[in-house]
């Protein structure tokens, strides 16, 4: 059962804002802060729609007008560092926090987590977020090695959630489409957390399936697609695979990949080495930007010669899962009348399981303070869907998307798929809430 709040125990008065106050104050001093930690400099078309989720719940809770409890979110906003530059990741957050940020949204990539740093009193970023007993909250990172990691931090030092499903789903997924390749199954994929770990799940799965298809790999050093090495890179990754493929009968790729798979793609499409009989299967990379990633001159040729490709990932992208981040955390904090994380922590997981169903922070907010101790425990279901977090901060339902592209190069057959692998509804998923 959650914590009952009264007027008299959380009158909480907050205000937006991005920086310091025009009094020379910080916006923190007086709100519930929510630091933002988003690759807005080196990947901004991964971060934008991130950022939009997280302003969308800023500004639905803050129209939600529950003051006497719950006033406005302010959203501070930091930088996710990728290609190599992951200790600004520690450095910003370390700085929003000293700036009386409440709780982390971020950061995106699993190997965020898990970089080591060579420096300073923290082995990784799970270490800082651990000891430092702060909330954070992941919309993207699905490496399931971040589950054995909350796992082991003990009851009492879990403050990792996140409201992406783990990569044993997606492998599931993956696997399953897989499942009737005839010859053998190709994994291209960088080395790096998330990938790496999403490529042993696959091959896990792949390898439960009676009779099921061989696999080989070929792994490359993580590189963005601004690199200026970016084509030479791409080319020894195609030239791997292409000797793997003369070695076997390979009708199945599997690109486990961020946006630098645009040109090995266009390098396996273009290969005479590579049957046009292939299926490719992307994880990772999106349907809408794949044309311009092919072909940056001319997307709309580079999206013609991606027919029969199949995209896989999280059934609404990530945008919703910004967006639930926020609201669960500004639900926990009301639930537990305090936006210490040391105290809301122990309500994140509960405001989304077991209770009184709801969806939307309104509806969610109206139950647990209006009076009525039995409306107390509430179960959240956000634009994801049902999420139920379980002891280590991961979400126990959640649906994946399965489109095809079709012969113009557009999705043409778009499905969505449960935590059971079933097809799922999506547009229902909360309709009984």
């Amino acid at each position: 059962m959650k914590t009952a709040i009264s007027v008299m125990t959380a009158v909480l008065v907050l205000a937006f804002a991005t920086g310091c106050g025009n009094d020379g104050g910080s916006p923190c001093d007086n709100a519930f802060c929510v630091g933002l930690l988003f690759p807005t400099n080196d990947d901004r078309p991964f971060a934008t729609p991130l950022i939009s989720g997280a302003e969308e719940a800023r500004d639905e809770i803050n129209a939600a007008g529950i003051d006497e409890f719950f006033g406005d979110v302010a959203l501070v906003y930091g930088e996710e560092g990728v290609e190599n530059r992951r200790a600004t990741t520690l450095d910003t957050a370390r700085d929003i926090l000293g700036r009386g940020v409440r709780g982390l949204v971020g950061p995106t990539y699993s190997s965020s987590f898990e970089k080591e740093y060579s420096s300073g009193s923290y082995t990784n970023f799970f270490d800082f977020l651990t000891r430092e007993r702060i909330v954070t909250v992941s919309p993207s990172a699905t490496s399931s090695s971040l589950t054995e990691l909350s796992r082991n931090a003990g009851e009492g030092n879990r403050f990792f959630f996140r409201t992406a499903p783990s990569n044993d789903l997606w492998a599931k997924v993956i696997a399953g489409e897989a499942a009737d390749a005839t010859g053998t199954v190709l994994i291209v994929y960088r080395d790096d957390a998330f990938a790496d770990n999403l490529r042993r799940g696959v091959q896990t799965e792949i390898g439960k399936l009676p009779g099921g298809p061989r696999v080989e790999t070929v792994s490359y050093e993580p590189y963005g697609p601004n690199d200026p090495e970016a084509a030479e890179k791409a080319r020894a990754v195609v030239e791997d695979a292409k000797s793997v493929v003369m070695r076997g009968d390979v009708n199945y790729v599997i690109l486990i990949a961020f946006d630098e798979v645009g040109k090995i793609i266009k390098g396996l499409l273009d290969s005479p080495a590579v049957s046009d009989d292939v299926t490719y299967h992307l994880a990772g990379t999106g349907s809408a930007r794949l044309g311009g990633l092919i072909n940056p001159d001319d997307p709309a040729a580079g999206q013609a010669e991606t027919s029969g490709f199949v995209v896989s990932g999280p059934e609404e992208g990530y945008n919703d899962e910004a967006y639930d981040a926020v609201v669960i955390m500004a639900l926990a904090a009301l639930a537990a009348g305090s936006t210490d994380p040391a105290e809301y922590v122990s309500q994140m997981a509960a405001v989304t399981k077991g209770g009184t169903p709801c969806s939307g922070y309104a509806r969610c907010a109206a139950l647990l303070t209006d009076g009525d101790a039995s409306n107390d425990d509430i179960d959240y279901c956000g634009h994801t869907g049902p999420i139920e977090l379980d002891e280590n901060g991961d979400p126990t339902v959640g649906y994946f998307a399965v489109n095809t592209h079709d012969a113009s190069g557009n999705v043409g057959s778009r499905r969505t798929l449960d935590t059971n692998l079933n097809e799922a509804d999506a547009s229902a998923k909360c309709a009984a809430r």
